[in-house]
């Protein structure tokens, strides 16, 4: 698309837009920089520590060709020299916009049975559930405190409904979106603890090969702004068995998530290639 995106089209700044709109607070990016800022300033986090995950993402997603950055690894130093879009968010913390898309094909247990490939069955979901109006500020979406309250919400309905726990996941595959996305959720599904993520996803451990592979499809962040379907596709392809060289082995269960755990769009499902999967 034109590269004009989150740009702010109006003449006039209206309502609460003439407080935020001329300084710059005119998209999600702004909004999400707030809540980002608030969580490095609380736990620590620093913008070599998201290095580490945006520079992976890029590296997952070179055995991708269909991705859109295939082919153009980035390094350390690309992502610490990029431009600031709305700090603390640099240019390398988006996706990108695409235009693609996706589709399922989704039938009933029985029929999947008959089909060639390995079928993958959805076991549960769960969905923000909206406690108040947002923003609360105006040129914000929420402060981190929302984030963290109703991803606290969303894991205990997806767990409880589903009796399983983080560690039965296989396959992980979260919405990055905004990179900081992905470590909103690795807390709010209880991967790790609250304000750990920045730690968590150091040292190699989310590598492919690593103890804990996170978005071996690259996510948004190699993809696109694709929305959910990188995360949802993968899933399918790591417990279907049909990943290639990336194939998770032995993956059983797997989860994605979609949009953020603060906002009425945030969504986690989970996956398994066992039909008899309790």
């Amino acid at each position: 698309p034109a590269g004009r995106y989150h740009n702010f089209a109006s003449l006039e700044a209206r309502g609460t837009d003439q407080w935020t709109a001329p300084y710059g607070y005119v998209g999600w990016i702004s909004g999400m920089a707030m809540a980002y800022k608030e969580y490095q300033e609380r736990y620590g986090a620093r913008r070599e520590h998201m290095a580490t995950y945006v520079t992976q993402m890029r590296e997952n997603v070179q055995r991708i060709p269909e991705a859109y950055w295939h082919g153009r690894p980035l390094t350390f130093d690309d992502y610490m020299g990029a431009r600031m879009i709305s700090e603390p968010l640099c240019l390398f913390d988006n996706d990108i916009p695409v235009d693609g898309g996706g589709s399922f094909i989704v039938t009933t247990g029985a029929r999947a049975r008959d089909l060639p490939h390995t079928p993958v069955y959805v076991r549960s979901y769960a969905r923000i559930r909206k406690f108040k109006p947002w923003p609360a500020v105006p040129g914000t979406l929420g402060a981190l405190s929302e984030y963290e309250e109703g991803g606290r919400h969303l894991a205990s309905r997806l767990w409880g409904e589903s009796g399983w726990r983080p560690e039965d996941c296989d396959v992980v595959q979260l919405y990055d979106g905004f990179a900081m996305e992905s470590w909103y959720w690795l807390e709010a599904l209880g991967f790790c603890g609250r304000g750990e993520a920045w730690q968590f996803v150091q040292d190699g451990k989310i590598a492919p090969d690593g103890p804990f592979p996170l978005n071996s499809g690259g996510g948004n962040n190699g993809w696109g702004r694709l929305h959910g379907v990188p995360q949802v596709h993968e899933c399918y392809l790591q417990l279907a068995g049909r990943a290639g060289d990336r194939q998770t082995p032995g993956a059983v269960r797997g989860v994605s998530t979609y949009g953020d755990p603060a906002h009425e769009v945030g969504t986690a499902f989970l996956y398994t290639n066992d039909p008899d999967a309790d």
